[in-house]
């Protein structure tokens, strides 16, 4: 069962825990201490509990947009899964999180082995994987500050020039006439040149 709470008495229930952190589809966030589920939306004061606690999740980039669409300051995040997996094999090119449980758990996702629970089982085993194999570096000093730009970069877009497009299409439209007649002058004929 899942105790939906106030992050106040989440933190009090949690502070000093190793703990998981999922997104809910009604967008609030569940917590998972290893024996219990909180739910609480997202919210500054659920900033409490990832400041008093070594928080393990599964796309931190996702978690980051969610805050930062509200508004308010991201939260600290220990490991994210899905990244620890993507530095330990970067060829795999399927990080899904029901991929990383079954080849790691032997478990598949369903209603009865919820999200939380397979983030908070898979992160001991990644950090573990991370320090033998020497690759706390990568992962916590590129890869996850790497993830807070991107979805600071995602949610924030980039600006086109429409007309500054317009005019260069046009000036390579003509750059392309010359060459074909440049082409076409040296051939001695017109031809299909592509």
């Amino acid at each position: 069962d899942i105790i939906e709470q106030e992050p106040e008495n989440i933190v009090k229930a949690v502070a000093g825990k190793e703990i998981s952190v999922v997104i809910t589809d009604e967008e609030k966030l569940c917590f998972f201490d290893g024996e219990n589920r909180f739910l609480c939306p997202i919210s500054r004061e659920a900033l409490a509990i990832f400041d008093k606690t070594k928080v393990s999740c599964y796309d931190s980039k996702n978690i980051y947009k969610a805050f930062i669409l509200k508004g308010i300051s991201v939260p600290k995040i220990h490991i994210d899964i899905m990244l620890a997996a993507y530095v330990l094999d970067s060829t795999e090119g399927n990080f899904s999180l029901e991929r990383l449980a079954f080849s790691n758990l032997g478990e598949t996702l369903n209603e009865g082995n919820s999200t939380d629970i397979a983030v908070f089982d898979l992160a001991e085993i990644y950090e573990k994987k991370i320090a033998e194999n020497n690759n706390e570096n990568l992962l916590f000093e590129i890869e996850m500050p790497l993830a807070l730009v991107l979805a600071k970069m995602e949610l924030a877009g980039f600006c086109i020039d429409v007309e500054g497009i317009k005019k260069y299409g046009k000036e390579l439209s003509i750059l392309v006439d010359s060459l074909k007649e440049r082409i076409y002058s040296f051939a001695g004929e017109e031809f299909n040149i592509s």
